[in-house]
């Protein structure tokens, strides 16, 4: 049975900060270039001063920040300075009857009140947010410093009008609550403009199928299972009251680690237990590289002061919900190698622009990049009209890393590096939050950069493949041991990112294995010293939906995450919310990203049962998500209404 959809779920556009993260550390001056013996360039027209172009499209906000790879030297915050908090329930569930509090909310300084836009999908006349003042609830004392405490918290219905309608899945477990506005000053002299810097705060999502981890505990401050590490410090952060965003302790942390677990991981990452509200997503800090030809990170070592006899290659912090991104993870693990070199002297002295450009790459064709200062891996550059212009398209999943990051880790030759356009005009999509609407207009004339200029640059890359990589998962908390449900979590998600296949996500971000081209393997099982290796065997890639992850309604059955073309699948079940009592038919909406041809089918709820069967289509193959939609009667007219229940992505339906 098809039903004509009168209301759909309405997309709104989240904002977050675009916030120019701290100046980069010093970096010691890179080693004299080498003179290589030049790769053969192939033969190209001059690239025109000018270049007509289709005419722009109305560009939307979307959101996406990361900071440097390199840590920025430390300086004493700016006040006031949103800290971290405790979040109550520590995991969201579908099954989470209840409310949501942000407990000890912490502020650095003297702070009364606080402005907080909380998402609200019942505010259509206020673009979907409600302003809400928290008041400070007391004040405490770190190290000599002054700290507001904040305690806001909201009622289920609160939360469900936040973040239930916001796509979920085992690839993105996680839901934006809203935005905290801290005031700011202009900086301009005698201006006495204010202006405002924003917080995303996102909470933690778990879904109900998360396997349950053995965990086996060494210490009152130690304990592990298969694939993540939990330690006990009570002052992890406090570092940011004398330092910045980025001075957390993480090389005392490392060393904690090291008293019971092998020296054996190139990366350890690192996730607080109670999320800090800083603005960059993730961020790594290189403590070792045996790698010239990188640009400005020099041959070093420092991993003696982590811990590690000579095998730590960086740290890694994920503060609040991205250690579960496949995106955030690559993005992070890929800062080993990129991108250091001197791009605005390769590209004959064009400007930089976008987020932290010493560190990231720049708006260039061809190819999607995972560590880039203007555009994320969701979106590259392509070529039209036979190269008479250039617009933006989305990528096509999987992700994979650019030749240039394949090529610093030593997995394919200089040979094998494109010749690449590097556009002139790189701020050109500063407001757009590095995602750019497609079909957008890359406006502006580019410069080439071959290989060969890259090798007299900054010489030939010099040292090991990085034919794999290892990464132990650590969760630091200031207050006692994980739950069993917490550490079943990060064990889970630690292991997902090890996975070979059937984990990209609905935008097409792949696991790193796959990111690399099935190449480099990525371990991240625990290795301990003095205890007994865990070892468990539970799938990562491909899993179901639960039954019960449909809050309002209970499926007879999971819903695969794998589904072949020409399979039947049924969507049935029964309708368990106490919302209204005259739901009268149910519909299931499978929707393929980058498609405009959504699957939506519908059936009559007879009692509170609903039986919704579809066949897939060579035409349906994709990345999926599926909705489920309960229309009731409309008394003004022979429609009807629709209360929609949150979409939940990770299925494909495979040719």
């Amino acid at each position: 049975m098809r039903f004509p959809r009168v209301i759909g779920v309405i997309g709104v556009a989240v904002t977050l900060a675009i916030l120019v993260p701290p100046p980069a550390a010093h970096v010691a001056e890179s080693p004299p270039a080498r003179h290589a013996a030049p790769v053969a360039r192939p033969t190209h027209g001059d690239s025109p001063a000018t270049r007509d172009t289709p005419a722009p499209i109305e560009r939307r906000m979307v959101s996406g920040f990361a900071p440097p790879a390199l840590m920025p030297q430390t300086a004493e915050p700016t006040l006031p300075a949103p800290l971290w908090y405790d979040q109550n329930p520590r995991l969201i569930r579908a099954d989470h009857a209840g409310g949501l509090s942000l407990d000890n909310f912490l502020v650095a300084g003297d702070v009364e009140t606080l402005t907080f836009e909380r998402l609200s999908l019942s505010a259509v006349a206020d673009d979907f947010l409600v302003r809400e003042t928290w008041r400070r609830t007391g004040t405490t004392d770190i190290d000599g410093h002054l700290i507001s405490v904040f305690n806001p918290s909201w009622n289920s219905a609160a939360l469900r009008d936040a973040i239930g309608w916001q796509r979920r899945g085992f690839d993105q477990p996680h839901a934006q609550l809203g935005t905290l506005l801290i005031p700011r000053s202009s900086g301009a002299a005698n201006s006495g403009e204010e202006v405002v810097e924003r917080f995303a705060i996102r909470l933690r999502l778990t879904p109900l199928n998360v396997p349950a981890a053995q965990i086996t505990q060494i210490d009152a401050g130690t304990q592990y299972a298969s694939h993540v590490v939990n330690l006990v410090m009570p002052g992890f952060g406090d570092g940011r009251l004398t330092g910045d965003d980025y001075g957390l302790e993480l090389d005392e942390a490392a060393r904690r680690f090291y008293t019971h677990f092998s020296d054996e991981y190139a990366s350890i990452a690192f996730v607080p237990r109670q999320p800090h509200v800083v603005p960059y997503d993730a961020f790594h800090h290189n403590v070792r590289n045996p790698i010239a030809g990188l640009g400005a990170l020099p041959v070093f070592d420092d991993s003696a002061a982590y811990g590690s006899a000579g095998v730590l290659r960086s740290v890694e912090l994920y503060p609040d919900v991205s250690f579960t991104s496949n995106a955030s993870s690559t993005h992070a693990i890929s800062h080993q190698w990129v991108d250091y070199w001197d791009w605005s002297s390769l590209a004959g002295g064009i400007d930089r622009a976008g987020r932290a450009p010493a560190s990231h790459t720049p708006l260039l064709h061809p190819g999607e990049v995972y560590a880039g200062a203007v555009l994320d891996v969701r979106r590259r550059v392509a070529e039209v009209g036979g190269g008479s212009a250039y617009v933006i398209e989305r990528t096509p999943g999987p992700a994979l890393l650019h030749p240039t990051t394949r090529y610093r880790m030593g997995l394919i030759g200089p040979e094998a590096v494109p010749e690449l356009l590097v556009f002139e005009n790189q701020g050109q999509f500063e407001t757009e939050a590095f995602a750019p609407h497609v079909g957008t207009a890359v406006d502006g004339a580019w410069r080439r950069v071959h290989i060969n200029d890259i090798l007299a640059e900054h010489g030939p890359r010099q040292g090991p493949v990085d034919d794999a990589w290892s990464r132990a998962t650590v969760v630091v908390s200031r207050d006692g041991l994980l739950s069993a449900e917490e550490m079943s979590y990060w064990n889970f998600f630690a292991a997902r990112h090890a996975a070979t296949g059937g984990t990209t996500t609905w935008d097409g971000v792949p696991s790193f294995f796959e990111a690399t081209g099935g190449v480099v393997p990525l371990r991240t099982d625990v290795t301990p010293l003095h205890a007994a290796k865990l070892v468990e065997t539970a799938e990562t890639g491909h899993v179901s939906i639960a039954p019960g992850e449909f809050r309002g309604v209970e499926l007879d059955g999971p819903v695969p995450a794998r589904i072949a073309v020409g399979e039947s699948v049924t969507i049935s079940g029964a309708v368990t919310t106490t919302e209204r009592d005259d739901f009268n038919i149910a519909c299931a909406e499978w929707l393929p990203y980058g498609s405009a041809r959504n699957i939506y089918e519908c059936a009559p709820i007879e009692g509170n049962r609903f039986s919704i069967p579809y066949r897939f289509a060579a035409a349906d193959a994709g990345r999926h998500q599926l909705q489920i939609f309960l229309h009731y009667p409309d008394p003004r007219s022979p429609s009807s209404l629709v209360v929609p229940l949150s979409p939940i992505s990770g299925i494909t339906v495979a040719p």
